[in-house]
């Protein structure tokens, strides 16, 4: 009976040797398993920080863009400022120019009057002498 046991006992030693060199193999395959998704994880985050990056600048660009924008409807205001002071300014001008022109036409058109008055009483003109 004993010689049984010691069977049995090398059995079960035998099967648990074989269980811990089934595990260490699979222990073996599971680090090179993960070594591999760590290296896969460094990848995928290298990626993900290029595409940050890239939405990083993306965002500047828009940032500039809206400030460039606003700098265009800034400058446009301030051209249209300037635009309706001229037109202003012009209107002035006119409404001076034709102030001076009915000045003038009313200076000619009382010259004229004393003129033909002096013409009249013979007094104003020396052609009439």
């Amino acid at each position: 009976m004993s010689l049984d046991l010691l069977n049995e006992l090398e059995k079960r030693v035998q099967s648990a040797v074989g269980t811990i060199e089934d595990l260490k193999a699979e222990i073996e395959l599971l680090k090179e398993e993960n070594a591999a998704l760590v290296a896969e994880k460094g990848a995928w985050e290298g990626r993900l920080a290029e595409l940050l990056g890239k939405f990083d600048l993306m965002d500047n660009a828009a940032e500039s863009a809206v400030q460039a924008e606003d700098d265009v409807t800034a400058e446009e205001s301030n051209i249209a400022e300037l635009a309706q002071s001229d037109f202003d300014a012009a209107d002035s001008l006119d409404q001076a120019d034709s102030a001076e022109e009915n000045l003038m036409s009313d200076a000619f058109a009382e010259e004229t009057d004393s003129t033909s008055q002096d013409n009249n009483t013979g007094f104003g003109n020396a052609s009439s002498y």
